[in-house]
């Protein structure tokens, strides 16, 4: 897991046109081939195009997106997992990075779709004051946890600290589903992460016999399906950006499905 955290950046469309580029000068300081430097100069163009302008990785963002359905209220969850609100023992929060800078206020140190899904965990753990509030994330820049973050942003807003539980181990999604699936054995849970994120991991929790129930959000499409589809005549920063999320999670389910031994001894 660690290699595919590593090797993941390189093959983002930034990085791949950075490398066309360089060969591009190579060639034309090496070799005459002038056919050769066109045919890498127009790779080069057509990356940049299909990674910040058209929507291939907005359609595939919405698949993952519809994986699970959203749950927005109170009365679609019950409508959607009849019986269930009695049993939900723990909410738990998937952590998404940060940076410890204690300067700043601890908003500004998780980054914006961690604080999403904290709002979002502490909205459902209100719903269900029963339950604890189960914050997962390892260590992250600057000497603290993710999960530690979470916990004084968490405090901040009014949980009481003898609501919340953490886990400063998990270093990613697959570390993440074996612990907790462990630690919460025997118990039903809800799970919030990132709706494009959920998929992989409610399968994973699925596949490691925990009694979830997925809770999406921080979600990225917020187009009606119809304008999906098409080309926009300039360059966009936001589509460059999730094409790097669909790269992301498309090797993700990759490497999970063809190294799953790799995978499940995290």
């Amino acid at each position: 897991m660690r290699f595919f955290q590593q090797i993941v950046p390189y093959l983002y469309p930034l990085h791949i046109l950075e490398v066309l580029i360089f060969v591009s000068f190579l060639l034309l300081f090496l070799t005459k081939r002038r056919r050769t430097i066109l045919c890498v100069l127009a790779l080069s163009f057509l990356v940049i195009v299909i990674s910040s302008q058209t929507t291939l990785a907005r359609w595939y963002i919405v698949r993952l997106e519809k994986d699970c359905p959203p749950i927005a209220t109170r009365e679609v969850f019950e409508k959607t997992y009849p019986g269930a609100s009695e049993q939900i023992g723990y909410v738990v929060v998937l952590g998404a990075g940060g940076i410890y800078y204690p300067e700043h206020p601890m908003s500004s140190q998780i980054p914006f779709s961690g604080v999403i899904r904290l709002v979002e965990g502490i909205r459902w753990w209100r719903e269900f004051p029963h339950s604890k509030l189960l914050l997962s994330g390892g260590p992250s820049l600057g000497g603290s946890t993710e999960a530690e973050m979470m916990k004084v942003l968490a405090l901040q807003m009014g949980v009481p600290e003898e609501s919340i539980e953490l886990d400063t181990i998990s270093k990613s999604t697959e570390e993440q589903i074996v612990l907790l699936s462990q630690k919460l054995k025997g118990q039903k849970f809800l799970i919030v992460t990132s709706a494009r994120k959920m998929a992989r991991a409610y399968q994973g929790f699925q596949k490691c016999g925990s009694d979830v129930i997925p809770i999406p959000t921080d979600y990225l499409n917020k187009i009606p399906n119809s304008e999906i589809w098409g080309i926009s005549s300039v360059p966009w920063g936001e589509t460059l950006g999730q094409s790097e999320i669909a790269i992301k999670e498309f090797l993700g389910f990759l490497w999970r499905d063809f190294f799953p031994h790799r995978s499940n001894a995290l």
